[in-house]
């Protein structure tokens, strides 16, 4: 009896462990079971823009599936092993005289157990390499897929590249066609004027015939009166002869006499200029003095098409107190007073205050007062962005925020050997940090006398005219609204552009002309602000303003 208490208390302990290596075993499978789940749910996700291209990628999925149902099911059948080794434990407990049998039977069922955890072991393996085996084929499809769009993606471009050239080809044809045709035109209506007038000419000339006829006693007569008249013409021709050569040297004598003028008009100007003083503004755009004089020369040419020659024709003239050049339209106005009121400061402007040599003084105290309305601007700061080198700036551009845009931070100057990189500041980055996120800066307020920027708008927008734009801008234009209302405005024509694949307008190079053709025109230099209008867009300039 105690023989066979201390074989049931060791069948016991057997039973426990075997229990225990049931549990793990079934923790084990619904690990795995868990794993091959994500791996298929991963799986899923990779290749759904991918479903006609990953075909033998879903068998595998479905391989791994199946292979996860056989762990399920050896699963539960270790769970039923369990159950059946409580089973035998309770009967041990119970039936002290069946111990030997129990002990027998107790491991036969380890035996069992460990076949079980082999063959789970066998399982996880095999999943494991499905599992590698199907992300590896995953990733050859992804990779195939890439390289097919990368080859349709430069396939469309140069099939684009193509059509663009065959379309521009094919408006040359048909220009020239149309301008053939238009040739054609013309000298078919040509042909036919032609021939119209050629039968007038032959029904004149018949008409011509018979009244030569009938005037051929006339035209003797007349002859003798040709003759006589032919020697009072060369007596004419005579005196216009003698006319013509006097009006000669009247002309050389006036041409002279206006050389000499001119000299002394040059002479009169150097001798001014001699006397006199200019001060230059740079910068500075005076405020019209009055009424703006021409100072017309008398024989000389006036040039003043550039600062210096606005400048020296001011200073030639007694009376001329003020000039102002504007650069981009080379002009130069003239005033017989001055003022030292600054309407704007522009570096395409350049004012100039003159007078006698003895007014100097006041010269230069217009010139200071000028001076101290030019507002004190900072000069901008320099900056660089990621793919610039930071080296000399040391400062960056960029800043990276969070997906809700409540905490954001500028990028860090990283120093790496001889060159810098403007990256996120974080410490996986590596290199030394030598400059930070651009700063902002605060002006300080302008003085009492210092001048106040314009508010004069140069408005515009781009319009399709082919599209929905047409009735809007229209509209705009018939009610005089939107850009209408600001003191300069235009409409330049726009095209349709291509979209991308993801729907996006490829329209920067259009925009890109576009203010390029704004530029050339320099219209807006005239305005203190330059204003890009969306035709759709509701704009009040007064509120800008």
């Amino acid at each position: 009896a105690a023989s066979a208490s201390g074989d049931g208390a060791n069948i016991e302990a057997k039973a426990n462990s075997l229990s225990q290596a049931a549990d793990a075993a079934n923790a084990k499978l619904q690990a795995d079971r868990e794993q091959v789940q994500a791996l298929r749910k991963k799986a899923t996700g990779e290749m759904k823009d991918g479903t006609g291209k990953v075909k033998s990628a879903e068998d595998q999925l479905a391989a791994a599936k199946e292979a996860a149902a056989r762990a399920e099911a050896m699963q539960k059948q270790a769970q039923e092993q369990a159950a059946k080794a409580q089973a035998m434990l309770a009967e041990a407990r119970g039936k002290q005289e069946q111990a030997k049998a129990l002990q027998t039977r107790g491991r036969q069922r380890i035996d069992t157990g460990k076949s079980l955890q082999s063959q789970a072991d066998a399982i996880k393996g095999r999943e494991e390499q499905e599992a590698e085996d199907a992300a590896a084929a995953i990733k050859r499809e992804v990779a195939a897929l890439e390289s097919e769009a990368k080859y349709l993606a430069d396939k469309a471009r140069a099939a684009r590249a193509a059509a663009d050239a065959a379309l521009e080809s094919a408006t040359a044809k048909l220009e020239a066609a149309e301008a053939k045709a238009k040739e054609a035109g013309e000298a078919e209506a040509k042909a036919n004027h032609e021939f119209d007038e050629a039968a007038a000419l032959k029904k004149d000339a018949h008409a011509a015939a018979e009244k030569a006829w009938a005037s051929e006693a006339a035209a003797d007569k007349a002859k003798s009166a040709a003759e006589a008249g032919q020697k009072k013409g060369e007596g004419d021709l005579a005196t216009a002869q003698q006319d013509a050569a006097a009006a000669k040297l009247d002309q050389a004598e006036v041409k002279k006499e206006a050389e000499q003028v001119a000299s002394l008009e040059r002479r009169s100007g150097a001798w001014s200029a001699a006397h006199r003083v200019c001060l230059e503004v740079e910068g500075a755009g005076l405020r019209d003095a009055g009424n703006a004089s021409d100072f017309a020369p008398l024989a000389t040419d006036k040039d003043v098409s550039s600062a210096d020659n606005c400048k020296a024709w001011c200073r030639q003239h007694e009376s001329c107190a003020q000039a102002v050049f504007s650069s981009w339209d080379k002009h130069c106005a003239l005033f017989a007073k001055a003022t030292s009121e600054v309407k704007e400061w522009n570096p395409g402007f350049t004012s100039y205050l003159c007078g006698d040599e003895a007014q100097k003084g006041d010269i230069k105290e217009m010139f200071d007062t000028v001076k101290s309305q030019k507002p004190d601007i900072a000069d901008p700061v320099q900056c660089s962005w990621s793919d610039e080198d930071c080296s000399s700036t040391k400062c960056c551009n960029e800043v990276s925020c969070s997906w809700d845009f409540k905490t954001c931070a500028g990028y860090s100057c990283y120093q790496n050997g001889d060159s810098a990189e403007c990256m996120q500041t974080a410490a996986w980055n590596t290199g030394v940090i030598i400059g930070g996120a651009r700063q902002t800066r605060k002006l300080q307020p302008a003085g009492s006398s210092t001048t106040r920027q314009g508010t004069s708008l140069f408005c515009f927008m781009v319009v399709n005219w082919k599209s929905k734009e047409e009735a809007i801008a229209n509209n705009i234009k018939d009610k005089k609204l939107g850009i209408f209302e600001c003191d300069g405005q235009s409409i330049l024509t726009g095209w349709e552009v291509p979209k991308t694949p993801w729907a996006t307008w490829m329209n920067a190079e259009a925009f890109v002309k576009l203010w390029q053709q704004l530029h050339d025109s320099g219209d807006y230099l005239r305005h203190d602000w330059t204003v890009k209008v969306d035709a759709d867009t509701v704009f009040f300039p007064n509120m800008l303003r």
